[in-house]
């Protein structure tokens, strides 16, 4: 079977590039063509199977152009299955227009909410109608590019089944029969280890304040880390807000921007992770995730809804009221207060984490491929 990714950046960025290689890397061990089209590569050191043929669309749009060239690209390698892994609508029909004449059967992932953040106050009509009004509008416009992506598409893969119960639900008259739920996969080695921890807290995001919040962990900070001298604050990743939280920043002592980092060594090293994003801006907590797998317990503002697939509250992890600052702060002075309490839920956390294991995963993945074809 040969599969196609389409995806925006290749091999890093964020959590959908981190995806796209490990389901890349595990296809082509079970013996699959993994090709891979971005409308921007980027060079990196991170293993990606050599196997794994990578190509770059001429124009960074979706002209007339980068059809062309990607139903060749279905044409001569002989493309069965196409896995879309961008949220625009344009990306959707580019690869369904792309593919007449051809076989190949079209996959669409939502890495997102369900309804991309239909609460946040922008444009013209925030600023003139009420609240519910715009928030209405707002989740008429996500469900209008959810129905095109669904109409385009031989199947749709959403990251958690309460994503696709929450479709249905606003949707109770359309047909809606070719929904699949598949969680984000993890590399699982068996050799992790609960390994000594220091008194870390991380954050690991794009400095993004509309979508990560970032501001609000400086927030919680301040509740804290005069009570806890020993413990330190770390924010890892880039982005367009980064100078105005470091500015926030200024006065508070114990904290290190790090700029993008491969987070991996700060997982290990860390005790407790923070998660602040907004409503409607994650699909899949890949961090938390990842933070898990390496003993590194997460603390999550309730604000999307396959949270709970991760974060089991109280045992793995804990999960706290949406922009309430002083619940996190409490849940994360627990945890510095109990070395003993956050060694269980390490390892807890370790063992919780294994059911996305790739090598499970890629099986409902197998499973969908033939379903489809």
């Amino acid at each position: 079977m040969n599969i196609l990714f389409i995806i925006d950046k290749f091999p890093v960025g964020g959590g959908t590039e981190t995806v796209t290689r490990i389901l890349s890397n595990e296809f082509i061990l079970r013996g699959y063509k993994v090709i891979v089209c971005c409308f921007t590569y980027c060079k990196t050191d991170i293993f990606v199977n050599e196997q794994i043929k990578i190509l770059t669309f001429p124009k960074k749009s979706h002209s007339a152009q980068n059809i062309k060239f990607l139903n060749k690209i279905l044409i001569d390698e002989n493309i069965n299955i196409i896995i879309n892994q961008e949220y625009p609508i344009k990306t959707v029909i580019l690869c369904d227009n792309a593919r007449l004449k051809t076989n190949a059967k079209l996959i669409s992932v939502h890495h997102f909410s369900l309804l991309i953040n239909p609460y946040a106050k922008v444009g013209f009509f925030a600023k003139i109608l009420p609240t519910f009004l715009v928030y209405k509008l707002k989740e008429h416009r996500e469900l209008k590019r959810r129905n095109l992506t669904y109409d385009h598409s031989d199947a749709v893969v959403f990251l958690s089944q309460k994503f696709i119960e929450q479709y249905k639900k606003l949707q109770p008259y359309k047909n809606l029969d070719k929904l699949y739920a598949i969680a984000d996969p993890l590399e699982i080695s068996g050799e992790e280890s609960l390994n000594s921890k220091d008194k870390i807290i991380i954050f690991v995001a794009r400095m993004i304040e509309r979508e990560k919040r970032p501001s609000l962990v400086l927030e919680v900070w301040k509740l804290l880390h005069k009570k806890n001298p020993e413990w330190s604050l770390l924010f890892l990743g880039d982005g367009e807000d980064l100078p105005a939280l470091k500015e926030k920043a200024r006065n508070l002592p114990r904290v290190e921007f790090l700029g993008f980092q491969k987070p991996e060594p700060y997982y290990e090293r860390a005790s407790i992770l923070l998660q602040t994003s907004a409503l409607g801006f994650e699909g899949f907590g890949m961090t938390l995730a990842e933070a898990q797998k390496n003993a590194c317990i997460p603390v999550a503002m309730d604000s999307y809804l396959s949270l709970s697939d991760i974060i089991e509250d109280g045992k793995n992890g804990f999960i706290t009221p949406n922009n309430d600052i002083n619940a996190m702060a409490e849940k994360i002075q627990m945890l510095m207060d109990n070395a003993a309490l956050r060694k269980q839920m390490a390892l807890t956390g370790v063992q919780s984490v294994k059911k996305f294991d790739i090598k499970f995963l890629a099986n409902d993945w197998e499973k969908l491929f033939k379903e489809i074809l």
